[in-house]
Order: C-alpha cells, then sequence, then structure tokens
C-alpha cells in the first residue's frame, strides 16, 4: 500500500508542477473550470491525499492542455522489465468467469483498445509499451502484480514473452 500512496504523491507533483507552470492557482481552477474541478479536490490530488482514476486524470491532463503520460509517473512503481512482448489471448479474456471488479475493468479495456485500434476479429491483443502501464494504473496495482492477474486468470497468449520477476 505504501507505494501505491508514494505513487498518488509522484503524480499529484506532476499535477501541481503542470498548473503552476500554466501560472494558475488553484483558485483560477475552479473559476477556469465553471467549477468542474474543485480547490479541494485538485489540492487533495496534488498532495497525493486523494488517489485519482485515469479517467479524471484524463480529463485533468486535457483541461491542462498535456498528455497524460506527462502526468504519470514511473518512480515508485514496480515495473515489468520491457524485454519481450505482451499478448492477451481475447477468447481466454471474454470468457473470465469471476467476474471480479479487476476483471470487469480488464474486459472494458479491452474492448476500449479493440475501438482505439478498429481491430475487432483479432484473436489476440498485443500489448503497446504504455498499455500495461496504463491499465495498472487503472486497476490501481503495480504492473507485476497486472502480469501476475493475467497469469492466474489464464489470459496471457502463448506468444507472451513477458514473464513476472521472480516467477518460473
Amino acid at each position: 500500500m505504501e507505494n501505491t500512496a508514494t505513487y498518488a504523491v509522484q503524480v499529484g507533483q506532476r499535477l501541481r508542477r503542470v498548473r503552476q507552470q500554466a501560472g494558475q492557482s488553484l483558485q483560477a481552477v475552479e473559476v477556469r473550470s465553471n467549477g468542474r474541478w474543485r480547490t479541494a479536490a485538485v489540492g487533495s490530488y496534488e498532495r497525493g491525499d486523494r488517489n485519482i482514476s485515469m479517467a479524471v486524470l484524463a480529463e485533468l491532463a486535457g483541461f491542462y492542455d498535456v498528455p497524460v503520460r506527462a502526468l504519470l509517473s514511473d518512480e515508485g512503481r514496480p515495473r515489468v522489465e520491457r524485454a519481450g512482448h505482451l499478448v492477451l489471448d481475447l477468447p481466454a479474456v471474454n470468457s473470465l468467469e469471476g467476474e471480479s471488479p479487476d476483471q470487469v475493468l480488464l474486459k472494458r479495456w479491452v474492448q476500449t483498445v479493440q475501438q482505439w485500434r478498429g481491430d475487432y476479429a483479432g484473436r489476440v491483443l498485443s500489448l503497446r509499451g504504455s498499455d500495461l502501464s496504463l491499465l495498472a494504473m487503472s486497476l490501481n496495482r503495480a504492473e507485476v502484480t497486472v502480469m501476475s492477474m493475467f497469469q492466474e486468470w489464464g489470459v496471457l497468449h502463448a506468444t507472451s514473452s513477458l514473464t513476472v520477476p521472480g516467477s518460473s
């Protein structure tokens, strides 16, 4: 849990830096956003006192006119080594039975990526460089934890060559 709190602080610091670089106070953000972004909420995100969802982070990035990636921090998060590639088995993803919140989010995320890429007929989904990072953040988990979940759920395709560090 400490890693999650540390990560929230790091993302918050980036949010504050972007806002300050734009020359805006917290109050100015609330006024400029017509009350969409309340002073207290943005301040809580910036201090890392309040976790921020990917959807809210993306909205704030749009409001500040910066790419979401500029707000994401790589520090303090266990990461999967990028030597290989990650491939999801779509029939396995679609047949997940447990329907835990994490599995529901994974299914929705896969559908969204398919829409973005215009790829509906494939039986596999190759994840790109930042995909695992964004999915891990959406799930509020470390990348290595997400990889372990994928292995446990049996959704990694046989051609996937990324592995969880320490696993055989």
